[in-house]
Parts: C-alpha cells; sequence; structure tokens
C-alpha cells in the first residue's frame, strides 16, 4: 500500500489543487456576473454547483471510456478478476477522489439541512475509492458508482436555478425539463442500472467468502477489505433507496397539484 500511496498522492495533490483554483475561478465570473447587487453567498453557491457539475460531466466521460473497454461488468468477469489491472479507471478515481476531498471541505463550509446525508454520501464515495486506487481491488465495479454521476450532471444547473430565482424558477419550462432529466437519469441509472450490477459484485463476494478462498482469489483485497466493500454499497445502495423515494414521492405531489 505504500507503494501505491507514494505514486498516487502526488497527482491527488495536485488535482486537489485544482479543485480549489476551479472554485476560486468560477466564483469570480459568477461575482462579476451577478454584479454587486446579488448576495455574495449566492455567488459562492453558485460557483460550488458550478464545480460539482465539472466534476459530474468530467467523470462520467471518465467512465464511459473505461465502458468501452469492460462493458457494464454484468457477467461478473471483471468482479472474479478483482485485481484487474485497468489504467483507465485509474485516471476516473484520482480525478472523483480529489473531487470528493475538495466537496468534503465545501459541505461542511456551507451547512444546512442536508448537510448530514451529504457528508455521509461523500465519505462512502471518498472511502471506496481510496481503497481501490491504495489497494487495487474491483476497479470496474468502481467506475460503476461513478457512472451514478449522470444524474448529478442534471442536479446542479436545477441547484443554480433555484439559486438565481428561487422557487418561482419551478414554474417554468426550463426548470421542469431539468427536474424530468434529473429525476429520470436518477432513477434509470441509480437503481435500475448499478443495483443490479451491485447484486452481482456482492454476488461473487459472497460465493469466495463462504468458501473461504477470499485471499487466494484475490490477493489484493482480504477480508477486512470485502467487509469495508459489502458494507459501504450496503450503505450507498441504501442512500440511493431512500432519495429515489423522495424524487418518485415528488414527482407524485406534483402530479396532483396538476
Amino acid at each position: 500500500m505504500s507503494s501505491q500511496m507514494g505514486k498516487w498522492l502526488p497527482y491527488l495533490g495536485s488535482a486537489l489543487l485544482c479543485w480549489f483554483l476551479a472554485e476560486g475561478a468560477s466564483r469570480i465570473i459568477w461575482r462579476q456576473a451577478l454584479g454587486t447587487s446579488r448576495s455574495a453567498l449566492i455567488a459562492q453557491r453558485c460557483a460550488v454547483f458550478t464545480v460539482r457539475l465539472c466534476h459530474a460531466v468530467g467523470a462520467v466521460l471518465l467512465v464511459l471510456r473505461v465502458f468501452s473497454e469492460t462493458g457494464w461488468g454484468m457477467s461478473g468477469a471483471y468482479d472474479e478478476t478483482a485485481c484487474a489491472h485497468l489504467p483507465a479507471a485509474d485516471t476516473a478515481i484520482i480525478f472523483s477522489l480529489s473531487w470528493s476531498l475538495w466537496e468534503l471541505v465545501s459541505v461542511l463550509r456551507d451547512v444546512d439541512n442536508d448537510t448530514p446525508v451529504t457528508v455521509l454520501h461523500t465519505c462512502i464515495m471518498m472511502s471506496a475509492q481510496a481503497c481501490v486506487l491504495f489497494w487495487g481491488p474491483f476497479k470496474q465495479m468502481m467506475c460503476v458508482c461513478l457512472a451514478m454521476e449522470a444524474s448529478t450532471v442534471f442536479l446542479n444547473p436545477r441547484l443554480i436555478l433555484l439559486e438565481l430565482w428561487g422557487k418561482s424558477v419551478r414554474s417554468t419550462c426550463l426548470f421542469k425539463l431539468i427536474n424530468i432529466c434529473f429525476g429520470s437519469t436518477f432513477i434509470i441509472v441509480r437503481l435500475v442500472m448499478v443495483i443490479p450490477r451491485t447484486y452481482v459484485h456482492i454476488s461473487a463476494i459472497y460465493q469466495h467468502g463462504r468458501a473461504g478462498d477470499i485471499s487466494e482469489w484475490a490477493p489484493c483485497l482480504g477480508n477486512s477489505l470485502a467487509t469495508i466493500d459489502v458494507v459501504l454499497f450496503f450503505l450507498q445502495t441504501l442512500l440511493n433507496c431512500l432519495w429515489g423515494r423522495m424524487i418518485l414521492s415528488a414527482a407524485m405531489r406534483g402530479e396532483k397539484q396538476h
């Protein structure tokens, strides 16, 4: 692990610095665009949402590059070859792990009612990515998790619109379109696509755990990391289901109001 940390830490540090620089540049642009009449807090929040949007787009593009080589992985082949070397996946994981560190700082800087859940989600993803990057198991499955950022591509424009124009923007066609894209992408990617893939992944770990040959099957994994892997996936799946329920409930309430 120490050799892997020595290899990746300089890249992580450089990428993390770039995220903070991107936030600073975005803040300056938003303050100039909004003028002095608008709150500096609005400009700061719009800058944060812009950086999150950049990460979401970048992460999706990077994992699509991985999937062009591996596919979605429903056959379980990349779970059986747990320690497979995927250089394209390394790039995606470094990109997203450095962003997760920035995200944790940005969330704790602006505390609201959603902060505990957001911190939990960020810590889950950060822990999983660190384990994969420094120890090496299940890189293809980590890219499946990063594909969940597809819904965030639409979430952040939605948040920017709400920040700029408040609840009145909800009645506009643009907001409704973005809202539909966000909800649809969340349900399709995070629930319909990721949950079955997670089942395939967990099944492979369960089968080898039951046989007692995890260390032989995946030398880069071991029993401890296998347990952490299962726990993190359980927590993330639970969060996705809770968020999905909230999205569906909000959609049903909207239909009843119309």
